[in-house]
């Protein structure tokens, strides 16, 4: 009730995905006409998209990683961290599905944990961390650099994609509109009664 009284030209979710499913379901049913709406990675997810169908329109989030970025090969690691069209075939080629958020950042992790145990020539934890600060490699989630940040003290993805799912043909597609060198699309506020 409070958030209709307030008519917010945004808002802004940080919930689970299960939760953002049914935040998403309540909005819509209620019809609160919310021009913007906002959440994080979950609008990446196939689970947030196949329980939404029409409902998951205009919703706007935030991710490392969306699929199809053609993002380029790694210049000194290219079979670990190759060209991101090229990843996502090999993906698709063994596994039969898209990659999905979690399994990209799983295989990215392992690999660079694995290069810093190499290059460490060691597994202890203070000698695995300076080898991962010492690493740089651009990934399908973008330049990998272990850098503090205000909520981490080694956080390697400080960039992020800003996306709004809109809807093209029959599906629903991630039109990135930030940052402007990666956009294929804008912001769009979501349709009012």
């Amino acid at each position: 009730m409070k958030v209709r009284t307030a008519h917010p030209d945004i808002l802004y979710t940080l919930v689970q995905t299960n939760d953002a499913v049914l935040l998403a379901k309540q909005v819509y049913s209620a019809k609160l006409n919310i021009p913007y709406l906002i959440g994080t990675f979950q609008a990446t997810l196939p689970e947030f998209k196949n329980a939404l169908g029409d409902v998951q329109n205009c919703w706007t989030g935030v991710n490392s990683y969306i699929m199809g970025l053609h993002a380029k090969a790694d210049a000194t690691e290219p079979k670990l961290f190759p060209a991101g069209d090229e990843w996502e075939a090999a993906w698709r080629a063994k596994y039969n599905k898209e990659p999905e958020y979690m399994e990209v950042g799983s295989y990215i992790s392992a690999m660079l944990a694995l290069l810093a145990v190499e290059q460490a020539n060691a597994t202890d934890r203070d000698h695995v961390a300076a080898a991962l600060a010492a690493q740089a490699h651009d990934t399908i989630m973008g330049s990998s650099r272990f850098v503090p940040s205000e909520i981490a003290l080694h956080q390697a993805f400080g960039k992020v994609i800003d996306f709004q799912l809109q809807k093209q043909g029959d599906a629903y597609k991630s039109v990135i509109f930030y940052p402007v060198e990666r956009a294929d699309g804008k912001l769009q506020a979501c349709p009012t009664e």
